[in-house]
């Protein structure tokens, strides 16, 4: 099982993720945006909502798919726990089942803020076992 853990970014703040595989990799990385937003643990998985992207490639496609989930919470004021992936054949296109619910701010904690998911620091690197590993930062 992967994980995510928060490393320090000059006036921002950034994750770096571990996972088995592709679909780990793009869970873990929106649980990690989403804890910075609020407490995802408190997010219930009642709505759901599909997302389809496409990129030049895997590191350009996580990118695609953070910047996404952010745009929905900033203008739909919605969060997310829980996801289901199909990747194309050539891992450049996505199609994503995200489940969760309208942001409370006092349910679910709400505190911080994140303007952008940067391209400062960005790695994404496939290990040669399969697994995955990612640092992202995001602005503050």
């Amino acid at each position: 099982m992967g994980k995510y853990t928060f490393v320090d970014h000059t006036a921002d703040v950034g994750i770096e993720v571990e996972a088995a595989d592709r679909p780990e990799l793009f869970s873990l990385a929106a649980r990690g945006m989403f804890s910075i937003l609020c407490d995802v643990e408190k997010v219930k998985p009642v709505r759901k909502k599909t997302i389809n992207l496409v990129s030049d490639d895997l590191k350009g496609l996580l990118h695609e798919w953070l910047a996404e989930l952010l745009y929905i919470f900033d203008t739909e004021f919605e969060v997310y726990t829980e996801y289901e992936f199909q990747f194309g054949a050539d891992g450049k296109n996505l199609t994503a089942i995200a489940r969760g619910e309208d942001a409370d701010a006092e349910r679910h904690g709400l505190h911080g803020e994140i303007k952008n998911v940067t391209w400062c620091d960005y790695v994404v690197e496939e290990k040669p076992d399969g697994s995955y590993f990612s640092r992202i930062v995001f602005d503050l």
